[in-house]
């Protein structure tokens, strides 16, 4: 590998590019990933997958089809990505939540918003990231908080 583009715009356009990536919403997401993970870890993972497409690709979790390059930098980013990393770059969905058995944190979600601790419920969507916080100690702290 030689030098690294200076800045966080040209690096991830030059990954796209070596991804032969052309979706508008993956370039965003690769320029996200740079700015998370720094340049260097960025351009190992992009080594990564450019290895593992020349080695015949990575199917995806079905084992039906191949994963595009892109696909692949992706998976190999995710895989290397701390818990709250990856809640930043791949926010989950309330379908997600509910798809995943987690719609206690939906449920929990409409109780905050309802209760009369004004300050919890108006950053209830913010504070309802699993990976980062644990959710009894944020109602106990605002509870004592609204009293």
């Amino acid at each position: 590998m030689s030098t690294l583009p200076p800045d966080i715009p040209t690096a991830a356009a030059d990954i796209a590019a070596q991804l032969q990536e052309t979706h508008p919403p993956a370039i965003l997401q690769i320029r996200r990933i740079v700015e998370q993970i720094g340049l260097e870890a960025a351009y190992v993972c992009l080594q990564k997958a450019l290895a593992v497409e020349a080695n015949g690709g990575m199917l995806t979790a079905d084992n039906k089809q191949r994963r595009t390059p892109g696909g692949a930098y992706f998976y190999i980013v995710r895989g290397q990505l701390t818990p709250e990393q990856r809640c930043i770059l791949w926010p989950r969905t309330k379908r997600a939540y509910f798809r995943d058995g987690c719609c206690w944190l939906i449920l929990l979600s409409s109780f905050l918003r309802k209760n009369p601790y004004k300050l919890l419920a108006k950053y209830a969507e913010v504070l309802l990231c699993p990976c980062i916080l644990n959710l009894t100690s944020i109602y106990l702290r605002f509870a004592q908080i609204g009293r």
